[in-house]
């Protein structure tokens, strides 16, 4: 995508002077007219077909290609004789390159759709197995809790269930990329919507060691998916009290700040190095790499969050504290307020 960028750029920069150079000419404006006009359509076409199967940055790159398109329509319906030919040589020069631009694309969109099927194909699979697992081993610590094998038993409980929840969250991170992931949209009263998780968050909290504040001011009402957002709350508290000092505190603030709902944690750790700052949202990406997956999970948590809030029409940002420490924070439309 970014040598489509480069591409429309050189496009647009080539034809800028053609056209302050336009004189009136009727031959020139009808000959254009037919040829340019239909050449222009086939581009505006491969630009849709690229919109539509490109990544999230096609869009970014497709305006510079539509602002080339403009400008190449006046010039073509516009210049005189010699003009003429060569911004035609020009469109015809671009269109083959954005037509090799749409077929990479297309093979992307195979590779992704391949890739998400697989494993959203492989976590079906192991749903099964893990919880058939789980369940013979629960069977046998009531069987026998006394056990010498109790320890073991307890221990394939405790990782089945994590590796239940990792499948869990790959599943979900495959059907946001195939589709729009099912929401139950209604109005929460947001009073009521704090109220009610602060416990859970709490205990996720105590859990790795960490004592949790509250700031919450937010009132009125929204529009979003109960559980979802109370899912990306969660994920927020339980890594800022993971990457937070043991025994430390973390706040749960809420707010709503120019029609839009604002949540979010902040831990008193060491915040959050400039260079990674950009990549927390991404799959699998771990800040501290010298945490074992069973300290740190898998790092998905994080990317859930933004597929989540991205998904309402919101967006989710991380950035450090002056004082030390990073916050994690999201923006939510106040569609219900």
């Amino acid at each position: 995508m970014d040598r489509l960028h480069r591409l429309a750029d050189e496009y647009y920069s080539d034809f800028r002077p053609a056209i302050d150079a336009y004189d009136t000419n009727p031959s020139a404006f009808t000959a254009a007219s037919d040829e340019g006009l239909a050449m222009l359509s086939e581009l505006e076409l491969a630009a849709r077909d690229i919109d539509h199967f490109g990544e999230q940055r096609a869009a970014a790159s497709l305006r510079t290609v539509d602002q080339a398109a403009d400008t190449a329509r006046f010039t073509l319906l516009s210049v005189l004789g010699g003009s003429v030919l060569l911004g035609m040589g020009l469109a015809y020069s671009t269109l083959s390159r954005v037509r090799q631009q749409q077929q990479t694309a297309q093979q992307l969109a195979d590779a992704l759709r391949a890739k998400n099927a697989f494993v959203a194909d492989a976590s079906h699979e192991l749903r099964t197995p893990l919880t058939v697992l789980r369940a013979n081993a629960e069977v046998a610590l009531e069987i026998d809790p006394a056990s010498v094998q109790s320890e073991l038993l307890g221990e394939i409980v405790r990782e089945s269930e994590r590796m239940t929840h990792l499948v869990e969250d790959m599943l979900m991170l495959a059907r946001s990329d195939s589709s729009p992931l099912p929401f139950q949209i209604e109005a929460v009263g947001l009073e009521g919507f704090f109220a009610q998780l602060v416990e859970r968050a709490r205990t996720l909290a105590h859990d790795r060691g960490a004592s949790l504040e509250l700031d919450l001011s937010a009132t009125g009402s929204a529009e979003f998916d109960r559980s979802r957002i109370e899912q990306v709350v969660f994920i927020l508290v339980d890594n800022a009290a993971k990457h937070g000092p043991t025994g430390g505190s973390i706040s749960l603030g809420s707010q709503v700040q120019s029609s839009k709902l604002k949540v979010e944690v902040m831990d008193r750790g060491p915040g959050i190095p400039e260079s990674d700052l950009p990549l927390i949202f991404e799959r699998f990406y771990r800040v501290d790499k010298s945490r074992t997956r069973k300290e740190g999970g898998v790092g998905l948590g994080l990317a859930i969050a933004r597929s989540i809030i991205e998904a309402h029409g919101g967006w989710i940002e991380a950035l450090n504290r002056p004082e030390g420490g990073s916050i994690l924070r999201f923006y939510l439309p106040m569609r219900g307020s």
